[in-house]
């Protein structure tokens, strides 16, 4: 094994030791301040304070993946995200029947920061899975948007809606929010019985590029 052989094996073996471990955990106390702050929406103070936490760790935890990108010899940033969101509901529309439609790509930056790439497009996965699974829907959009240095993500379903969402994971909620809050945005679900059920994610526009 040459010299260039050997960088590359300590290159991809520092970057698997950083992300087992350092970035591991730095994502799990990103989750873990989020579900702590939730359950104190009573103290604002305190959700305060775990708000600027939870965002030093955040920058530090993007800086991290930066240079993991930069270990690996990956692009940190991806192009094809509307490529890839068109194609996942064109398979979705072509396997369940429910007519999938896509609004907004067209204004949404071209390349995506990789991770937040693969995080929104989890998502949308699971949002679907719930639209095929339990709302009995004919028809669901994905409407991207853009305004005031914000991206919303939308999913919007025809179906039957709930009267009530299980915040503590039914459906995929949990892991759907998470998803949202380490790309640094929120996640909300509004349903209603008869009405349907929307998904929105909205993001800081500059924690997507």
């Amino acid at each position: 094994m040459d010299e260039t052989e050997d960088q590359g094996e300590i290159r991809r073996w520092l970057a698997r030791e950083l992300h087992d471990s350092v970035a591991s955990r730095l994502t799990a106390m990103l989750i873990q301040m989020e579900q702590l702050k939730r359950s104190r929406e009573e103290q604002p103070e305190l959700s305060t304070e775990l708000a600027v936490f939870q965002e030093s760790t955040r920058e530090v935890l993007t800086d991290l993946r930066r240079m993991l990108h930069e270990l690996r010899g990956e692009p940190p940033n991806v192009l094809g995200f509307v490529d890839n969101l068109s194609t996942m509901l064109q398979g979705f529309e072509t396997r369940t029947g429910i007519t999938s439609t896509l609004v907004g790509g067209e204004i949404w930056p071209p390349a995506l920061a990789a991770r937040a790439a693969r995080d929104l497009l989890g998502i949308v996965e699971e949002a679907l899975h719930n639209v095929r699974n339990h709302s009995a829907a004919h028809s669901v959009r994905v409407i991207l948007a853009l305004g005031e240095g914000l991206a919303t993500l939308r999913v919007i379903d025809d179906g039957n809606g709930r009267e009530r969402i299980n915040e503590q994971g039914a459906f995929g909620l949990v892991g759907m929010r998470e998803r949202a809050v380490l790309v640094g945005g929120d996640l909300v679900v509004v349903s209603a019985p008869g009405q349907g059920t929307t998904v929105q994610a909205t993001f800081p526009l500059e924690r997507l590029l």
